[in-house]
């Protein structure tokens, strides 16, 4: 009788379990929509006469972006493990003028961080890319001119590594945390940019008890205060 109880016990907590997991599947890369993805990853200023935007490209923005290209492989092979942020500072007159920080102007001032779940922060320095990996940076500038015009053709890449090569696998986008860029505009104001992880694209979509949809770092239905399934915990 005890032993049928213990059973009953166990299959019970083997389904809540399974219920507490069921909604964190993450995407097959292939499914991923790179525009959500890229919204995840952006974040774009245009206050007054700010015209700025950091973008977190981690090796996972290559594999998505070229899922269905035949070079993915090629491509990962060059990026590797490499996180870059991108960093456009810049500015518009009253009558439509714009001007640019350079890429050493913008490095003079940059200063870039990741903030784990715990709280702890890592420094991530900024270092000079693989040969390969900067001629792709350098190919993909005339595409990006075109898609974001004059932003594109002022976005500067920084290669970025975590300063301890144990700190280096906490920096993904499917795990809890922030990278923050801290940068100077053209009146030497800082700001501070963090863009949030896990990315809500890389994973299969969660809705609340409501049918709303709920983001992949949410822990309770904010409509309701019904606790989630599926929480994404702790590194």
């Amino acid at each position: 009788m005890r032993a049928t109880h213990l059973l009953n016990v166990f299959i019970v907590l083997s389904l809540v379990s399974a219920l507490a997991h069921a909604d964190i599947q993450r995407r097959p890369i292939e499914e991923v929509q790179v525009s959500e993805f890229i919204a995840d990853l952006q974040v774009n200023t245009t206050d007054g006469e700010r015209v700025e935007m950091v973008w977190w490209l981690p090796p996972e923005y290559w594999a998505v972006s070229l899922a269905k290209n035949p070079v993915v492989d090629q491509v990962m092979a060059v990026v590797d493990n490499h996180h870059i942020v991108a960093v456009v500072v810049g500015n518009v007159s009253a009558i439509g003028e714009f001007r640019f920080k350079a890429k050493t102007e913008i490095a003079d001032t940059l200063n870039v961080s990741y903030v784990g779940s715990n709280g702890k922060r890592a420094q991530v320095k900024v270092i000079e890319p693989p040969p390969d990996l900067a001629e792709l940076l350098r190919q993909i500038r005339p595409s990006l001119a075109a898609n974001l015009g004059k932003v594109g053709e002022h976005l500067e890449f920084f290669v970025v590594a975590p300063k301890k090569r144990s700190q280096a696998e906490r920096l993904s986008p499917y795990l809890p945390g922030r990278m923050e860029v801290r940068y100077q505009d053209f009146s030497a104001e800082e700001h501070l940019v963090a863009i949030e992880a896990p990315m809500n694209a890389l994973f299969v979509p969660r809705s609340c008890p409501n049918g709303r949809p709920a983001h992949i770092s949410w822990r309770y239905c904010p409509w309701s205060g019904e606790p989630l399934p599926g929480l994404v915990l702790d590194d």
